[in-house]
């Protein structure tokens, strides 16, 4: 019988391993980040890529409470809404040791790994979210989720569910139903009687894991969750996507010296937001708005959709110029990072083997990928009609210095 000795030196080795592996792969984006230089057509001034994934994953957590916040806020306006908190967890065969006695769980089962588990955890979530009904017709119910890992690190899973009050009997009959189906583990429901705490009863629970303070805790967490590719946080409704929020921001400071104000509400106060995406195949346009058509500045946003078979040998990683990765569908953005991982970094017209490729990062033959390239980003002071930001005016300097090369022998 394995002791809790062995249970101790598997977390510690687990650890060590996350972390060394967190490391590499940070220090591989920082090295490939300062090889990237980018220039202002409109000042001539270089620009480098900066790396700090401390912050980053600061940002993420940031960006969740301020999601969640909003969602609470229009779920108590609302008035006609009922929280409640959930937990899931997975069954005993993916536990390699017992939490409790800290012994080798004999019921563990080696093929059941930690994405394995995750996925199982994510779709049952799903089917709790997408196949609730009332009356035979689908019922909306809101939702935050948060994905983190348990002491033995399998994940386990926290959510608010919002849902019509003179539902909750039925969402909770659901989720049960859900939970026998899919096999899983220990479960936890919870109705939250005051609505208005439970943005603040969902992080009590995972801020020490999702917000590290220190740089130990925050390897440990990155490796396990890029290791395992999970992502953490999720949304059933954004009011503003992360990538406007993150460029109007940066550019306009709008968050800066607030207090008690929600910063993505005060981009949404202050900006007319319009979103065009085109069709690379089909030509069509989709016009999406978002904030305050008063606002005092406006932003137009022109993007390009693609849609990729994955079916077959393809060159992937030419399919997207590293100042558009930031901005790509989280699943293309799989393919770039994970095809560059398989081979060793060879970025230059690689011949991906797509069954490798798949198998890596759980994504089925002939499923369509989406890509959206942002071709502009334009930010605009109408006090003044001056153009403050324009992604156009920023090209990677070998680009740039290429285009120059052309210029003067077409006017030779």
């Amino acid at each position: 019988m394995k002791t809790t000795k062995n249970y101790k030196n598997y977390l510690k080795q687990e650890k060590k391993y996350l972390i060394e592996y967190s490391k590499k792969i940070e220090d591989n984006t920082r090295k490939f980040k300062e090889k990237i230089e980018i220039i202002n057509t409109q000042t001539q001034n270089l620009i480098k890529l900066k790396h700090n994934p401390i912050q980053d994953q600061k940002d993420n957590y940031l960006w969740f409470v301020y999601n969640q916040k909003l969602l609470e806020e229009k779920m108590a306006e609302d008035g006609g809404y009922t929280t409640l908190f959930v937990t899931l967890t997975l069954p005993s065969s993916f536990h390699k040791y017992s939490s409790h006695t800290k012994k080798y769980n004999k019921n563990y089962d080696k093929n059941n790994t930690i994405n394995k588990g995750y996925r199982l955890l994510n779709s049952s979530f799903r089917t709790i979210y997408k196949n609730f009904r009332i009356d035979r017709k689908h019922e909306k119910i809101f939702f935050s989720k948060v994905i983190e890992p348990h002491k033995d690190m399998t994940p386990h899973l926290h959510s608010l569910f919002y849902v019509k009050t003179e539902y909750v009997q039925q969402l909770i009959k659901h989720i049960k139903k859900t939970i026998k189906n899919n096999n899983l583990g220990m479960y936890d429901i919870e109705e939250i009687k005051d609505i208005s705490r439970s943005s603040s009863y969902l992080l009590k629970y995972v801020q020490k894991t999702t917000n590290p303070q220190d740089e130990k805790s925050f390897h440990f967490f990155n490796g396990w969750k890029k290791k395992n590719k999970i992502r953490v946080f999720t949304h059933s409704n954004l009011d503003l996507p992360r990538f406007i929020f993150k460029k109007v921001n940066s550019v306009l400071k709008l968050s800066k010296g607030l207090k008690d104000k929600n910063p993505i509400s005060e981009i949404l106060e202050n900006c007319d937001i319009i979103v065009n995406t085109k069709d690379k195949k089909t030509r069509d346009i989709k016009i999406k708005e978002y904030g305050n058509i008063n606002g005092k500045y406006r932003i137009i946003i022109n993007k390009t959709r693609t849609v990729y078979n994955i079916n077959e040998k393809t060159t992937i990683y030419n399919e997207v110029k590293f100042n558009d990765f930031v901005n790509i569908s989280p699943k293309f953005r799989k393919i770039i990072t994970t095809s560059t991982t398989i081979f060793k970094g060879e970025k230059d017209e690689m011949d991906i083997d797509i069954d490798e490729l798949l198998e890596e990062i759980n994504i089925e033959k002939n499923e369509k990928i989406y890509n959206y390239k942002i071709n502009n980003f334009k930010i605009i002071d109408l006090s003044t009609n001056e153009t403050l930001y324009s992604k156009s005016d920023f090209m990677l300097l070998d680009d740039y210095k290429y285009k120059v090369h052309l210029n003067k022998e077409y006017t030779k």
